[in-house]
């Protein structure tokens, strides 16, 4: 289970789930998977129930029925997330003090929850490996700067209670940066035709920011190996990556670099 909320960051935050995540939700679970929702004293839930690869399943519907999961009034947030946490084997108190906070403040929150995930390995979820793997995608990159996100496991709060963090790379001697680069109005294309990245001036110029490793990061292949990338960015959004490899095929006594538009 994971819980999230914000930081306070001042950065625009992504508000919806995506169709990423909804993709995820009807193909990489053959139970049910669903969206809850508790916001102004209100419940919505939807989600995908039905055979897998099917019709059926790929048509979002509410949930467990329509008079049950389509703006029911007059729900009370901690109650309704207590009635959710029960199938966890948790009581509101066992959340990180700091989500229940929120949660008493805010009287909100969003669930997401999906059961029997495939490729399901023996019935076992290897959980620390599992978030160290999540934690270090690329597209997790951003949340984590925005929001705090706690992990629970067999009802114990992971990484000793506190939010989920990547380890820090300790720079290479002498080189402890960041360096940080303009990027030039206008560049010429693989076929020598000028382009402006700044859409004639309507965007504000990128940046081509670097960092260096101590260690070899592509030798370093769990914890090091996934971060030894160049990732492209546009304000909030993240738009992709490419490994270091692929660019400076020399290089490994590591750089890690961020490339965007802020």
């Amino acid at each position: 289970m994971i819980l999230k909320r914000p930081r306070g960051s001042s950065l625009p935050e992504e508000e919806t789930q995506g169709n990423g995540g909804k993709a995820y939700m009807f193909s990489l679970f053959t139970g049910p998977s669903r969206i809850l929702g508790v916001a102004d004293r209100r419940r919505n839930c939807q989600g995908f129930d039905g055979s897998a690869k099917t019709l059926e399943r790929g048509t979002p519907g509410f949930m467990p029925s329509v008079a049950e999961g389509r703006e029911v009034h007059d729900v009370d947030s901690k109650t309704e997330l207590q009635r959710a946490l029960i199938w966890y084997g948790l009581e509101f108190e066992d959340l990180p003090g700091e989500f229940r906070k929120v949660l008493e403040r805010r009287q909100r929150f969003t669930l997401v929850e999906g059961e029997n995930p495939v490729d399901f390995f023996r019935g076992r979820i290897d959980a620390e490996n599992l978030i160290q793997r999540a934690l270090r995608h690329d597209q997790t990159t951003l949340a984590i700067q925005q929001m705090r996100i706690y992990a629970i496991h067999n009802g114990v709060t992971l990484h000793d209670g506190r939010p989920l963090e990547l380890e820090a790379i300790p720079p290479y001697p002498g080189l402890e940066g960041p360096f940080i680069y303009q990027i030039p109005e206008e560049l010429a294309d693989e076929d020598g035709v000028t382009q402006s990245t700044t859409q004639g001036g309507t965007k504000p110029r990128g940046r081509l920011i670097l960092w260096s490793s101590e260690h070899n990061m592509p030798a370093r292949h769990k914890v090091l190996r996934p971060r030894w990338k160049l990732s492209y960015r546009a304000g909030p959004q993240m738009l992709g990556y490419k490994s270091i490899s692929d660019s400076a095929r020399h290089t490994r006594r590591g750089v890690h670099l961020w490339a965007g538009r802020t």
